[in-house]
């Protein structure tokens, strides 16, 4: 349907999607915002612009809002590091991983056997601070 029609009223069909978008996410922000800080933390109610400003505050501070990491291939990117394959769900690469889901999954075992004599033993050599 938007396909047949000509790209300038496309185009402005898009922006007037992302201005209704934007304008709900700035209502949602001002209707939480004056719901909860003002009774939990005394702090004052908020306008509409106010709002905005403070969601677009928290995106520049925090980052995107929600969704999927965008890490690249093999989940490596520019955002992700050294652990972006961890971090971007690919539990299959995960395994290669050093501390990684194999060893988490034998580490009660290891407790029960060794690490808690391992423990008590290190705590017998220290000496009495508190």
């Amino acid at each position: 349907m938007w396909h047949s029609r000509p790209l300038p009223l496309r185009i402005a069909g898009m922006i007037g999607m992302a201005v209704l978008v934007a304008g709900l996410f700035g209502v949602v922000v001002q209707q939480l915002w004056n719901a909860l800080m003002p009774f939990l933390f005394h702090l004052p109610v908020v306008g509409f612009c106010q709002a905005v400003g403070l969601a677009i505050l928290a995106r520049l501070l925090f980052g995107h809002f929600g969704g999927r990491h965008h890490c690249g291939p093999r989940g490596f990117g520019k955002h992700c590091g050294s652990w972006g394959k961890f971090r971007c769900g690919k539990e299959e690469q995960d395994q290669d991983l050093p501390g990684g889901p194999r060893s988490w999954k034998k580490y009660g075992a290891y407790w029960s056997q060794e690490g808690k004599a391992h423990f008590e033993a290190w705590m017998e050599r220290q000496p009495d601070r508190i």
